[in-house]
């Protein structure tokens, strides 16, 4: 008898710890932040993707799937769902050996660093290789 009553003690102290945990919900995902109506507003035809406010800066990221179409901090580059997409887009391309049109790949407004790194490097090596081989035919 006493084992059961401290059974039902715990049970009950354990369901009100979670309802009142932190002023949170106990239902994971279900409770969202509401973000001002701003930032589901898409940029008109022809407006930057990129606007500061409050001294943040904030970029337009279609989300892919991740999240919704809204105004966030991280580059799109940085969006996991455009990583994830351009992922499968390359593994679609690699499988199909088909001379189909190119899925359309999600664009950016300007290269990563880690793009315009790579492409200096290339530029750089290419011209070494070119002269390299400018004096081997003198």
């Amino acid at each position: 008898m006493a084992l059961q009553t401290q059974v039902e003690a715990l049970s009950t102290k354990l369901t009100t710890k979670k309802s009142n945990e932190g002023g949170r919900s106990s239902d994971k995902g279900t409770a969202k932040k509401k973000v001002p109506d701003w930032m589901n507003k898409a940029p008109k035809s022809g407006e930057s993707k990129t606007k500061t406010k409050d001294g943040k800066t904030y970029h337009w990221c279609d989300g892919y799937g991740t999240h919704k179409p809204r105004w966030v901090i991280h580059k799109v580059e940085k969006c996991r769902g455009y990583i994830k997409r351009l992922r499968e887009l390359g593994e679609n391309n690699a499988n199909s050996g088909d001379d189909e049109e190119e899925p359309e790949v999600p664009s950016s407004e300007s290269p990563t660093r880690e793009t315009q790194c790579s492409v200096g490097w290339s530029t750089t090596v290419l011209a070494q290789i070119q002269r390299s081989a400018g004096e081997d035919s003198e």
